[in-house]
């Protein structure tokens, strides 16, 4: 077994996995929907972007909606936060303010209109074919490390208040929400840190097929 096949594989489970987890959290019954709904929209994102390690083998997509695809995961960040205000606060309700936060996943897009989805079909296969020397791509990069480290930030800082709250009326149910919400973001740190690596490493290392999707 290759190790595109290997990958491909835990791929698909992962992607099941996070399908499953999604439907679970809109159709579960709870006092949390927006909290639940927020957080199964995040695991929708989550398996589309990855799902190209699976399909990329056997299925070719059209290059704008594979860029879009890949382009996705610039709402993740976003998600995730208001995931965490909606866990904090019970109050909390989605505002036509939270749209905001669509911005990053819009200059993503922006960034890449000159050289790919305002050209040819013929220019946008030479831009793929040459993707991690064009400008475009390395400038995204350095955007989606500085996107994640605001919203990463932005996270922690609630979680910050949040704490403080819970030391002035403390509650065993709110201080068990409080280290579930630190953990996750903790874990999302390592994860952030290993991509971030990752997409270093596509352009200081060797060129391998994997890191290379």
């Amino acid at each position: 077994m290759d190790k595109f096949s290997l990958l491909g594989i835990i791929t698909l489970v992962i992607v099941f996995v996070a399908l499953l987890l999604a439907i679970f959290l809109f159709t579960v019954k709870t006092k949390n929907k927006v909290s639940n709904r927020l957080m199964g929209v995040y695991f929708v994102i989550f398996a589309v972007h990855i799902s190209v390690f699976f399909y990329a083998k056997y299925i070719e997509l059209p290059l704008v909606i594979n860029m879009l695809r890949d382009q996705i995961a610039f709402l993740s960040s976003p998600l995730l936060f208001l995931y965490v205000l909606s866990s904090v606060y019970s109050d909390f309700k989605l505002q036509p303010k939270h749209l905001l936060h669509l911005i990053p996943f819009a200059i993503e897009i922006l960034i890449y209109v000159p050289g790919f989805y305002a050209v040819s079909e013929e220019e946008r296969i030479i831009f793929t074919d040459n993707f991690h020397s064009n400008p475009e791509v390395k400038f995204s990069s350095i955007y989606g490390f500085v996107v994640s480290i605001v919203y990463l930030l932005l996270i922690f800082r609630t979680l910050k208040k949040y704490k403080l709250l819970l030391l002035e009326s403390y509650s065993n149910n709110n201080n068990f929400n409080y280290k579930w919400l630190y953990q996750l973001t903790l874990l999302l740190s390592f994860i952030f840190i290993f991509s971030s690596a990752k997409q270093i490493y596509k352009y200081v290392g060797d060129d391998i097929e994997v890191l290379a999707c």
